[in-house]
């Protein structure tokens, strides 16, 4: 081994397996220890180049990663020290895995403090179900460091001009390009509902909605994409729950004058669809026992205010003059309307006798 690399050889008397040598066709597998400075061992691995695995383990890169190791190292380095390697073991690359296992609980037997997650031989470590809820309950309701301005600013001018950056209008329409008319599977469509399911998204802040605002402006939607959008929905159907929790969040939401403006010049010169008899039955049935509050009235009676009806068209005089003469096509309710009348008239005579005294 080089010298000035931490890096040296050990003659532990209490070495639990024995040590083998590689025969010479075969690259030799290191087991090792990283020590403390004042020689107690705290990691145990394995290594083909230990000078390089040394290296590694010291390098602010390797040091990213929060783990109990690199806690131990980045420790010691902030203090201006540095920990040192020994090799344990020379063993072969079919072996390495029960050695490193035989090392790691030798050394647990004997009560030393190894940062090992695991007990060895698996070349990385999967955090157990303990392990997540430790972790998980050590992050929570710790909060991130902030960034400086004068951080953000190098940050922005780092990643300005970069492949990783805003992408570039040729970029997004190759990427768009690509994913046009690719269709997820229903296994793939199954997975993302269920990881979605239950999640609640934060509302949006004013600002994220004015620059989602800004950034749909004037955006046109294909006859492809809006055909797609009907089919999709054709058919669909809201539950209960969705319908009355959509009408309790539109409750006294005020509607801005400008989308209001909007929504009356899309609407005028626009001719209205006739309804279907099914939707004029379920329009029938939803409004019936329905009473309007006084507060509905006078907003209704406010709106019409000022307003002149104009004359109905040729059209609604021939659609109402059909309806009339269907109504009196009954003999039964020509009867009715006729005694209607009858009782109209007499009650108003019996009226006009008693004011005549």
């Amino acid at each position: 081994m080089r010298r000035g690399h931490h890096v040296q050889q050990t003659h532990d008397a209490l070495s639990p397996i024995k040590q083998l040598r590689c025969p010479m066709d075969v690259s030799p597998v290191y087991i090792y220890g990283l020590c403390d400075p004042d020689g107690a061992v705290r990691y145990i691995g394995k290594a083909n180049n230990p000078t390089q695995r040394f290296a590694s383990h010291i390098s602010p890169c390797h040091l990213r990663a929060q783990t109990y190791k690199n806690f131990w190292i980045a420790s010691l380095l902030a203090r201006g020290l540095r920990p040192s390697m020994i090799i344990l073991h020379e063993t072969t690359p079919a072996s390495w895995q029960a050695d490193e296992r035989a090392w790691i609980a030798e050394y647990r037997a004997r009560g030393a403090r190894l940062t090992n997650l695991d007990d060895g031989g698996s070349g990385s470590h999967h955090h157990t179900e303990q392990e997540r809820a430790n972790i998980s309950r050590s992050l929570k309701g710790r909060p991130g460091r902030p960034m400086s301005p004068e951080a953000r600013a190098k940050k922005s001018a780092a990643m300005t001009g970069r492949k990783n950056g805003p992408l570039s209008p040729e970029r997004r329409e190759k990427i768009g390009a690509a994913h046009r008319g690719r269709k997820l599977s229903p296994e793939r469509r199954a997975t993302m509902s269920a990881t979605r399911a239950g999640v609640k998204r934060s509302p949006h802040t004013v600002e994220t909605r004015a620059k989602m605002s800004a950034a749909a402006m004037g955006r046109s939607v294909s006859e492809d994409v809006r055909a797609r959008l009907s089919a999709v929905a054709m058919g669909r159907e809201m539950t209960l729950e969705t319908r009355h929790k959509l009408s309790a969040a539109l409750k006294g939401r005020p509607r801005p004058a400008e989308v209001a403006a909007k929504i009356s010049a899309s609407k005028k010169g626009r001719p209205g669809q006739p309804r279907s008899a099914e939707t004029r039955k379920k329009l029938s049935v939803a409004h019936t026992g329905k009473t309007m509050t006084a507060e509905a009235r006078e907003k209704l009676s406010a709106s019409r205010k000022g307003k002149a009806l104009g004359p109905p068209s040729p059209e609604t005089r021939e659609k109402l003059r059909i309806a009339q003469l269907a109504r009196y096509q009954d003999p039964a309710q020509r009867e009715a309307v006729r005694a209607a009348a009858l009782r109209r008239w007499a009650a108003v005579r019996s009226q006009s006798r008693e004011d005549g005294g």
